[in-house]
């Protein structure tokens, strides 16, 4: 924490999450967590990668509720069930590789590259979108300012219901990233 304060100059870190919910620890390192927020070196606190079984084991022994959960969500794989407890439980979800790594199998479809067509836009500008009439908020991931200006630009059209359902629709559960309950922690 120290470090990466010292990296950004800055006096305090904005959001400050636990990255993975490390079998046996994650309930120990949230409390370092919380002593951070307590002390006001962090304006909130929040945890990635945590699926519901996680959060539960989470809050059976922590003071103060994680803020943020940020996972991977995007049309093939939308946790829509997470989402739904995060909200039920004051924690903003949020999704990190909306784009799905810009895996062919979403941008080859051509019901996304419709819905882009019509609204004179890019599936990434869709995708966005979609994720913000949700309530969700994404952190695509870019070094280019061209793409990062694109993907500021999501506030001049909306989906309609119809388009909406359609994106819904592409949900086929399947992730592009690590899963939380099947990966090796310390190869991370």
């Amino acid at each position: 924490f120290r470090k990466s304060r010292l990296k950004l100059h800055r006096k305090q870190i904005d959001l400050l999450l636990l990255h993975w919910p490390y079998p046996g620890r994650f309930a120990e390192s949230w409390k370092v967590l919380e002593e951070l927020y307590e002390r006001g070196a962090c304006r909130a606190i929040g945890v990635a990668n945590f699926k519901m079984h996680h959060l539960e084991e989470l809050m059976e022994t922590a003071e103060i509720a994680p803020m943020v959960n940020q996972f991977e969500r995007h049309p093939m794989h939308a946790d829509n069930e997470l989402v739904e407890y995060c909200r039920a439980h004051d924690i903003a979800p949020e999704a990190y590789t909306p784009f799905a790594r810009m895996d062919e199998r979403l941008f080859g479809d051509s019901r996304l590259s419709d819905i882009a067509r019509h609204h004179g836009k890019k599936a990434t500008q869709i995708i966005l979108r979609w994720n913000y009439q949700n309530g969700i908020i994404s952190i695509p991931k870019t070094e280019s300012p061209v793409r990062m200006l694109e993907n500021a630009t999501i506030f001049d059209f909306e989906l309609s219901d119809d388009e909406m359902s359609v994106i819904d629709s592409m949900d086929r559960g399947m992730r592009v990233r690590h899963d939380s309950d099947n990966c090796d922690f310390d190869k991370l």
